[in-house]
């Protein structure tokens, strides 16, 4: 088998990766909520078309809306977290609210009052949130981010009620359960913390090497970290696609991988784990 660079676009794998980091939650919590508010003038007549972003403090991600012909807004599923909240309006200044903690169950209202000037002047407050109670006040509270692993050190474990009772420690509320069987333990408020590279940036870093779309029949010693797999996807050149491949085999030693992994920039959230692209080298790859 060859040995080559190859920029994988997987997710299965990444749950084992380095520098996780997830937003435990109490049980029974969905991890995510909202954030609503209505922009309004000095006048108090409302703005329509004003874009209002709102930034997670901790991960940089950036979620986007604009209001309504009644000046609101709505930023749904948005992960828990502390949020800085911006309004920009053609012909007002730039408002900035900062420290906006979103927890599950309680919903925030940020409202803004625009004031006449130019966008590159900016009104800056702090917590300028009411929030709503939406749920029983046991299950919300003030989520915080928790390493899984950082700097390649193993932080703590994914834990529900009954496994944390028998190591004495506290439950991370990861308790899951299916349609049949008894409660068990799995992950979800996941993500791998995104790079400074795009996908078309670590394409171009590696030069040539194996862009993975989709995996199929995965194999893993736990012993030992040998991993394979059988992938699909395309080939690329000079940080270019080149052509596509199909019924190829990677493999390499998990440790060792993860050792290697550089991370992309384009994380999104799109479920209860999510991962960046992934850039590897040294990988086996076989196949015609």
């Amino acid at each position: 088998m060859s040995t080559k660079s190859a920029a994988f676009c997987l997710f299965l794998i990444l749950v084992w990766g380095c520098a996780l980091t997830l937003a435990p939650t109490a049980q029974a919590q969905t991890g995510t909520s909202r954030i609503t508010g209505t922009i309004t003038d000095q006048t108090e007549a409302v703005l329509a078309g004003a874009t209002v972003t709102a930034k997670n403090e901790a991960t940089g991600v950036q979620y986007t809306t604009t209001t309504t012909t009644a000046g609101t807004y709505t930023l749904p599923l948005l992960p828990v977290g502390s949020y800085t909240l911006t309004v920009e309006a053609s012909g007002f200044r730039t408002f900035t609210s900062t420290g906006n903690v979103l927890t599950v169950g309680a919903p925030l209202v940020v409202n803004a009052t625009m004031q006449v000037g130019q966008a590159t002047e900016v009104v800056e407050v702090v917590g300028s949130y009411e929030r709503i109670e939406t749920s029983n006040a046991m299950l919300s509270g003030v989520v915080t981010r928790r390493a899984i692993v950082e700097d390649g050190v193993l932080t703590t474990w994914l834990l529900n009620t009954a496994s944390a009772a028998q190591l004495g420690l506290a439950s991370t509320g990861h308790a899951s359960r299916g349609l049949a069987g008894p409660p068990g333990v799995s992950t979800h408020n996941l993500h791998l913390e995104p790079g400074e590279r795009d996908l078309a940036g670590l394409m171009a870093d590696a030069g040539s090497g194996l862009l993975i779309t989709s995996m199929f029949g995965p194999s893993l010693n736990a012993n030992t970290g040998d991993w394979s797999a059988g992938v699909s996807g395309f080939w690329f050149e000079g940080g270019g696609i080149a052509h596509p491949v199909s019924e190829i085999t990677v493999a390499g030693n998990l440790k060792d991988l993860w050792a290697r992994l550089v991370p992309g920039s384009d994380l999104e959230f799109r479920g209860s784990f999510n991962s960046p692209s992934l850039l590897f080298d040294a990988v086996a790859i076989a196949g015609k």
